[in-house]
């Protein structure tokens, strides 16, 4: 009789502790929706700190899975938009398109100047990464240059040809 119950009770414990975490996961995760809805509602009522609060600490927990992460810095880029801190913004969609390179917000989905901003920045993006592939072909033509300039020395110098000793030798020096 104490076996059985004892088995019983490890079993329902058991199936209590499996289903409790992803019962505990999905509320969890409604409770994250929930608060980025409330952000994005008091965003769109004006409410720029209380909405920026809600985020920052969202993102702040680590809890956050990559589509809900990409919500709240939406949430935010317009925040800092909306208080006229453009460079911020900036700042937080450029990390938006580091997540999802292939974000490009429409006009029914964002308000038109958050959606030209985006597109600025990802052609400023676009110049970066142009002009770094263009440093990039630079240094490598300066260093194949350099290589080849001291592999002609050293063949010069070797047994390659040229001059051994291009100056002449020093006089002696004076004997007293």
């Amino acid at each position: 009789m104490c076996k059985k119950t004892i088995t019983s009770i490890l079993i329902v414990a058991f199936f209590w502790l499996a289903f409790s975490e992803t019962l505990f996961a999905l509320q969890n995760d409604n409770s994250i929706s929930a608060q980025l809805k409330k952000a994005r509602s008091d965003y769109y009522e004006g409410h720029f700190e209380q909405a920026q609060e809600i985020v920052m600490k969202l993102l702040k927990s680590g809890t956050l899975n990559s589509e809900q992460q990409f919500e709240a810095l939406i949430i935010l880029a317009e925040i800092r938009r909306a208080v006229n801190d453009e460079p911020g913004a900036r700042k937080i969609i450029r990390r938006i398109l580091e997540i999802k390179p292939d974000y490009n917000p429409t006009i029914e989905q964002e308000p038109p100047s958050f959606v030209l901003l985006v597109q600025e920045e990802r052609r400023a993006l676009k110049k970066n990464e142009k002009a770094f592939y263009q440093n990039k072909k630079f240094w490598l033509i300066s260093g194949a240059a350099t290589v080849g300039l001291f592999g002609i020395i050293l063949l010069k110098n070797g047994n390659g040809g040229g001059q051994d000793n291009i100056l002449p030798a020093p006089p002696d020096w004076p004997k007293e």
